[in-house]
């Protein structure tokens, strides 16, 4: 990748990543403050962590370069698109639970709220989607990793044979 598009790449995603790692954070907070509303969301501040990793991660890699445009899924366009949506989901599930957490003070029983408004279905719906987007910032990580480390093998392999 000539430095130019690294520059590029390295700019809009990292401006995304930041963005989605802040909203991760504010998610996870508001998890924590109502994990006793449903058994469901118990798990889910662990999966957040787990994702905001994954971004830190992944925005090292965009960082220093790393990330390989030609391998398939690792170009520009289809990155910003993965976080673009990882951004709506995110912004959805902190809409959600600051709704629940707003109303946890008035409501005498907040689980029978939550499972009227259906929330504990659209957020295990959500809960589904930051998983495949945790696996999703992997791939590309993996693929770089096994690609830089074929290309150090050969590398050796020609250097011992030269």
């Amino acid at each position: 990748m000539d430095p130019v598009s690294i520059i590029g790449m390295a700019s809009g995603i990292t401006a995304l990543v930041r963005v989605l790692a802040n909203s991760v954070l504010s998610v996870k907070n508001m998890v924590r403050s109502i994990r006793d509303v449903d058994d469901s969301i118990q798990g889910f501040g662990e999966e957040l962590v787990t994702y905001h990793s994954s971004l830190s991660m992944f925005d090292y890699q965009i960082r220093q370069g790393t990330i390989m445009s030609d391998i398939p899924g690792c170009d520009q366009a289809k990155l910003e698109a993965l976080l673009t949506n990882a951004a709506k989901t995110f912004s959805r599930l902190d809409a959600i639970f600051n709704e629940i957490h707003k109303r946890r003070s008035t409501l005498q029983n907040i689980r029978e709220y939550y499972r009227m408004t259906r929330y504990d279905q659209e957020i295990s719906h959500l809960r589904h989607r930051v998983n495949i987007y945790t696996l999703s910032l992997h791939l590309p990580l993996v693929l770089s990793a096994m690609y830089v480390g074929s290309a150090l093998i050969a590398s050796t392999l020609n250097s011992h044979q030269a």
